[in-house]
């Protein structure tokens, strides 16, 4: 049996997700009404406020519609995370998914 952990997937995550809290907060609003005003699921809503999705582009900008703010103002700083390895098969590994170098 497996334990699902509670930890951000990465530090930049954790960030965003404290951004879209936040401003959520500052608009007196639950994740319901967010996910409501963005278009997405509430669990959806709840999984990134706790760093726990990698989120797309795509959903970055639905979320800064339902904040009402620029999306720049949810990613402006983030780092990306450090630590991209090459492994023997020639597949770059990092930010959760192989990329192919070729």
């Amino acid at each position: 049996m497996w334990a699902m952990t509670a930890e951000p997937i990465s530090p930049a995550a954790r960030a965003f997700g404290e951004r879209v809290r936040t401003r959520r907060h500052e608009l007196g609003e639950s994740q319901e009404q967010l996910a409501d005003a963005s278009g997405l699921h509430w669990t959806f809503v709840g999984q990134v406020e706790r760093g726990r999705r990698n989120v797309s582009l795509h959903n970055i900008l639905k979320l800064a519609a339902g904040l009402q703010v620029d999306p720049g103002d949810l990613v402006r700083g983030l780092q990306r995370t450090r630590g991209l390895t090459i492994r023997d098969a020639g597949v770059v590994v990092g930010l959760g998914m192989p990329i192919s170098i070729g």
